[in-house]
């Protein structure tokens, strides 16, 4: 659950998405904790949604996730989604 800062499409067969999230953000030790995460692209009718996950609406913490359906970490109303495990390849952290 993250308003992610940049999703990529790396490759299509075999599937890969570079996925960049701030270091500063709350959810990135979450992330960085666990193997498996899930990305939901939103419609466009849900830039409003968008927002409050950004905390661009003064949500803060997990108060930011609480108003949509979830499944298993995927958006239940969702345009497409990814199921995602991290990569054990070397990253690399800017801060």
């Amino acid at each position: 659950m993250s308003a992610y800062s940049s999703v990529t499409s790396i490759c299509m067969e075999p599937p890969y998405l570079l996925v960049a999230i701030n270091a500063s953000s709350e959810t990135h030790d979450v992330i960085f904790a666990n193997n498996n995460f899930g990305v939901s692209s939103l419609r466009s009718d849900q830039e409003d949604l968008a927002l409050r996950f950004g905390g661009r609406d003064g949500a803060k913490g997990v108060h930011r996730f609480v108003s949509a359906r979830w499944n298993q970490g995927i958006l239940d109303d969702r345009f497409c989604k990814a199921q995602c495990l991290r990569s054990r390849a070397p990253c690399m952290t800017i801060r």
